[in-house]
């Protein structure tokens, strides 16, 4: 996607360069007949010359990329322990053993989802208020990185 985005930036500059040969070939003098296209090429070669090694990092379209990108990677979409709920939907007590769905992303605990789904046929709704998602026994599934961070939550509520 960088190097796209380098070439953009490159198409960029090497317009705006041919625009500046056209102005330029605009403000010739009439004086004698003029072969435009040959100034135009003489022109669009000396400004090519300058740029021959353009900084495409120096861009400001580019830098505006790579800024978003930046962003983008350092929220990385996770939710902080700070923001995430420790208490389980169903039980409304808090998770011991985390699980994830895998349609909605939504977490309970491993014992009360299991729970719901006995004596069902495949599926249950998701116990989540407004969820309109169908769950599979098989579509819960126990998320490590989850279940580290429950237990940091739980080792610093018990220190407290």
């Amino acid at each position: 996607m960088m190097g796209v985005m380098k070439e953009v930036c490159q198409l960029n500059q090497n317009f705006a360069d041919q625009k500046k040969a056209l102005h330029w070939c605009q403000n010739v003098q009439d004086t004698e007949e003029v072969d435009y296209e040959a100034e135009y090429k003489k022109k669009l070669a000396d400004l090519k010359k300058g740029n021959n090694k353009y900084p495409v990092e120096n861009d400001e379209l580019f830098k505006g990329f790579m800024e978003r990108v930046d962003d983008l990677c350092s929220n990385d979409f996770e939710v902080e322990e700070s923001d995430m709920n420790f208490l389980d939907p169903i039980t409304k007590q808090t998770i011991k053993q985390p699980v994830k769905s895998q349609i909605c992303g939504h977490i309970f605990d491993r014992d009360s989802i299991d729970s719901m789904f006995r004596g069902r046929d495949t599926h249950i709704r998701c116990p989540y208020v407004g969820c309109p998602n169908k769950l599979r026994k098989k579509d819960i599934q126990e998320d490590k990185h989850l279940s580290q961070k429950f237990e940091r939550f739980l080792l610093s509520s018990q220190a407290k």
